[in-house]
């Protein structure tokens, strides 16, 4: 879950740069730093099998980004910067931190303002994890008996 994650806050990142990410859902209902901010939530959905080796993993993303305010208006982050940056890499991105591959579903990519002090942006997005293998004792002497037919 946590390279989940990474991988996400380093799409935010690369999108909006200079804006502070939060991970904790205590810290974001606390209210314990003022905007601009980022609110990122992911939640695994389940997996499919791929291969013999590997399964498919699906996962929901939340990215809200919480608006400041200034004399009662607030500034609003516009939903471009991520936009164009999954569009110009034909919606797959590779995370900067663990190099974690996703391929992002166009479908469900949705930005909503209903509230005037945040956008939500919330997308679907698939990645290859490899099926973890049990530890076998290799066998180093073989043991053989020759039998000789005449």
């Amino acid at each position: 879950m946590e390279q989940d994650l990474s991988v996400i806050v380093d799409l935010v990142h690369e999108a909006y740069p200079n804006l502070p990410i939060l991970l904790n859902l205590q810290e974001w209902e606390a209210e314990s730093i003022s905007p601009p901010y980022a609110f990122v939530q992911i939640k695994e959905l389940g997996e499919t099998g791929h291969t013999l080796t590997s399964h498919n993993v699906l996962v929901d993303t939340t990215v809200i980004l919480l608006h400041e305010e200034v004399n009662s208006v607030y500034t609003a982050i516009p939903a471009e910067p991520i936009r164009s940056l999954l569009q110009s890499k034909q919606f797959a991105y590779r995370g900067q931190t663990d190099g974690r591959y996703i391929e992002i579903e166009r479908d469900s990519f949705r930005v909503r303002s209903k509230d005037s002090d945040r956008t939500e942006i919330t997308f679907r997005f698939t990645y290859t994890a490899a099926i973890p293998k049990e530890a076998t004792e290799k066998i180093h002497v073989f043991e053989t008996e020759e039998v000789w037919h005449r």
